[in-house]
């Protein structure tokens, strides 16, 4: 393998970023390349190797799927650098939902113009129930819940029994209500008849029982999961890993180029992350029309500027 150099970064969120974890730090690593750029962003919360072991298998030459697919983005951006291109010269970057934690974020987008709101839920049933019902009152929306396996099958059985039929009428899929397990999500879809989105474990989808595929391409091989989502003609949903915006903007264009290809399979994605953080220069550097995440300026994934300020340490 060439020199990998890197550049540790913490990011601090604006609130709770998932339903299995409420540090308001966030630790990453950019991996540098040649000339570019990927972006190692565990979630421990999630079950992900803390970073200093994933650092310490790829010294050791047995990196993990998420470093893999770190190297993989540097590989890319490099290209396109080399050649001074923009990765997003001939593509369109998809729709977005919102990502939102309380009403006040969900009347803030929509009036930017979100039409597709995500709420992450587990943490407080009764809460987030009671906040869904508002949201689906204000009519003409669709809700996406997720709640990063943090309930079991019968407690999300429960919380959706629970709600109001209007209320489920609002909600387009729920995302790892519960660990996948394909017997087990067939059966809580008959039961409930709410559709079923597989993230954590989208490579074993084919187990049966999820509706639709959640790709993140910080951890997922994405041609795998294309390639099973075709077999299984299920829609896909590609999203962010809440992760610094090379890593952000990797995901878009994995789903820019999965959405040239396979236009009607990839559906709305969850891209515009990048305002759950405050206080990074590449946060506020990054920009969305409305649902729509732009592209950078500058060659490879952008922030040209900003990379040529940053220090590097060797680690191969």
């Amino acid at each position: 393998m060439n020199e990998v150099w890197v550049h540790r970064y913490v990011l601090r969120s604006r609130g709770d970023l998932n339903a299995a974890g409420a540090d308001a730090e966030h630790e990453g690593a950019l991996l540098r390349l040649g000339e570019g750029v990927g972006c190692l962003h565990p979630w421990v919360a999630l079950g992900d190797a803390p970073l200093d072991e994933q650092l310490s298998a790829l010294c050791a030459g047995e990196g993990t799927q998420q470093a893999e697919r770190a190297l993989e983005c540097a590989v890319v951006d490099g290209r396109a650098r080399a050649q001074g291109k923009s990765v997003f010269e001939t593509l369109s970057i998809p729709e977005s939902h919102a990502l939102v934690g309380s009403m006040e974020d969900f009347e803030r987008k929509r009036e930017a113009g979100f039409g597709v709101f995500k709420v992450k839920c587990g943490r407080d049933l009764g809460a987030e129930g009671a906040m869904i019902g508002e949201m689906a009152e204000a009519g003409g929306v669709k809700l996406r819940l997720d709640f990063n396996e943090r309930v079991d099958a019968a407690a999300f059985a429960g919380f959706w029994e629970g709600l109001p039929t209007g209320v489920r009428m609002a909600v387009e899929f729920v995302e790892d209500p519960c660990p996948y397990g394909g017997e087990v999500w067939a059966e809580l879809g008959e039961e409930t008849g709410a559709r079923l989105a597989v993230d954590r474990a989208v490579e074993r989808a084919g187990e049966g029982g999820a509706d639709v595929l959640v790709v993140k391409p910080a951890v997922d091989r994405v041609h795998d999961v294309m390639s099973l989502a075709e077999a299984l003609d299920k829609p896909v949903v590609f999203t962010s890993y809440l992760d610094h915006p090379i890593g952000q903007m990797f995901a878009a264009l994995e789903a820019s180029l999965a959405k040239w290809a396979w236009p009607e399979r990839v559906g709305v994605c969850g891209l515009v992350t990048h305002e759950w953080f405050e206080g990074d220069v590449f946060c506020d550097a990054v920009k969305a029309d409305g649902a729509r995440l732009l592209a950078p300026e500058g060659t490879g994934l952008g922030f040209d500027d900003l990379l040529g300020t940053l220090e590097w340490e060797r680690l191969i």
